[in-house]
């Protein structure tokens, strides 16, 4: 599960913001 995370980080879809903690960036820069 963390490294699909990780991989979705690395295509701007998500940023970690904290360790372990996830924001999905799609919706806010749609």
């Amino acid at each position: 599960m963390r490294a699909k995370l990780k991989r979705l980080v690395a295509r701007q879809i998500l940023v970690e913001t904290e360790p372990g903690l996830f924001t999905i960036t799609a919706t806010t820069s749609a």
